[in-house]
């Protein structure tokens, strides 16, 4: 797949689940985030970006490996600036320069 240019299905996959992150976290679907986790909204006390997820810690393996709990973990590594957090398509244009597959 690299020697076409083309990103693996995995990754393809996690961008998805991260943009639909972003729409529940800045609520543009109608899903209430604290349902599925925590947001810092603010700066102080995290580094890289101000949108740390709180991650809902389980010891059963089926909450552990959970939509939220995989997606959490990718989007609190990401080196994001607060301007790309501004608009959908700017968070969208961000993950395709991320260098998603390294947090993978």
């Amino acid at each position: 797949m690299s020697l076409l240019g083309l990103e693996s299905p995995v990754a393809l996959c996690i961008k998805a689940d991260l943009a639909y992150v972003y729409k529940i976290v800045f609520n543009l679907v109608g899903t209430d985030s604290e349902k599925f986790f925590g947001v810092t909204g603010n700066n102080r006390g995290t580094r890289g970006h101000a949108y740390k997820l709180y991650i809902n810690y389980s010891y059963v393996n089926t909450k552990k490996h959970f939509f939220c709990n995989n997606v959490a973990n990718v989007l609190n590594a990401l080196e994001a600036s607060p301007a790309d957090f501004r608009m959908l398509q700017t968070f969208k244009q961000f993950l395709k320069t991320a260098g998603i597959v390294r947090h993978i």
